[in-house]
């Protein structure tokens, strides 16, 4: 900020201020539960000293959720013991590698001495699992590979819900609600070729922008856009596409240069970023099928 202020001071021909540099304090943690501080000129050590580090780090931290999430898996921490699986394993013994030729010759002799007895316990390296020992370690596990599958559906939900939600995000949900309907497509789709080309959507777009616009101005203000008036564009489209679409929330997205009214490049450009969200499937680029019309994602063709 300074060294922003005095350029601007040097351009405008007005005299610089010299840095100066006043710090607040040091802190420094040494190990569980303990630190060192140094807080204006004040020398602290010890846990109390840990917990003001703690406290700094915690408020350094962006946003309110993060906050509380590290508090509380620091504060689960501090109660509980860590959560560890344990495979079960032992070592075998480590045989040189040095002159193997005849201690092959004497492994296969003694091999085949065993297998004409029948005995084999001397090539065992560990003593057999007991019961116990071996119900551990099936158990360890199964809790990781119950663990693991959790993580993996867990992660494949979150992206599913994160792909589907971006047309929501963009727009609002009510909209992409009254937008995805059967209704709508059936309606956009004026050759009947059960597709939605760029070419079909900007044409229904167009036609809702008209009867929008009332006043014939080319521009859509918040009375307008919000006002009574639906009954002709839920006969068009829908009454839950009108619902979703006649919404504050709606004019604020599409008025990007936020002047208080909607132009017609406006309103189509965000239409057209609508479309685009929607077309994800590569083989078909510039349309849309029903997969991606209804948020499922690309088709399995």
């Amino acid at each position: 900020m300074q060294l922003a202020a005095n350029i601007v001071a040097k351009l405008e021909g007005r005299p610089t201020q010299p840095f100066r540099f006043r710090p607040k304090g040091q802190l420094s943690s040494i190990g569980p539960n303990k630190a060192v501080a140094e807080v204006m000129g004040l020398k602290v050590s010890g846990f109390i000293a840990w917990l003001m580090w703690r406290g700094l780090y915690l408020l350094r931290i962006p946003t309110f959720v993060r906050k509380c999430r590290l508090f509380f898996e620091w504060n689960w921490a501090m109660l509980f013991a860590p959560d560890i699986v344990h495979f079960g394993y032992r070592r075998t013994q480590r045989r040189s590698t040095t002159d193997a030729g005849p201690r092959r010759a004497l492994a296969d002799e003694a091999g085949k001495r065993a297998a004409a007895s029948g005995d084999f316990s001397r090539f065992l390296d560990a003593r057999p699992l007991t019961f116990a020992e071996d119900f551990q370690m099936n158990l360890s596990h199964k809790k990781l590979l119950t663990a693991s599958l959790a993580m993996l559906v867990t992660a494949l939900g979150y992206a599913a819900r994160a792909a589907a939600d971006d047309m929501a995000s963009f727009a609002t949900g009510g909209y992409a609600r009254g937008l995805r309907t059967p209704a709508i497509m059936h309606k956009m789709d004026t050759n009947g070729d059960g597709m939605i080309s760029k070419d079909e959507w900007i044409a229904f777009q167009e036609k809702v922008f008209a009867m929008l616009d009332k006043d014939k101005s080319g521009m859509l203000d918040e009375k307008e856009f919000m006002g009574p008036g639906g009954a002709e564009l839920a006969s068009f489209a829908t009454a839950g596409y009108a619902r979703g679409l006649k919404t504050k929330g709606m004019f604020k997205k599409i008025d990007t240069d936020s002047d208080g009214t909607i132009s017609k490049d406006e309103w189509l450009n965000f239409q057209k970023k609508v479309f685009e969200m929607m077309d994800t499937d590569p083989s078909h680029k510039g349309m849309l099928d029903h997969n991606e019309f209804f948020g499922r994602g690309p088709s399995n063709k």
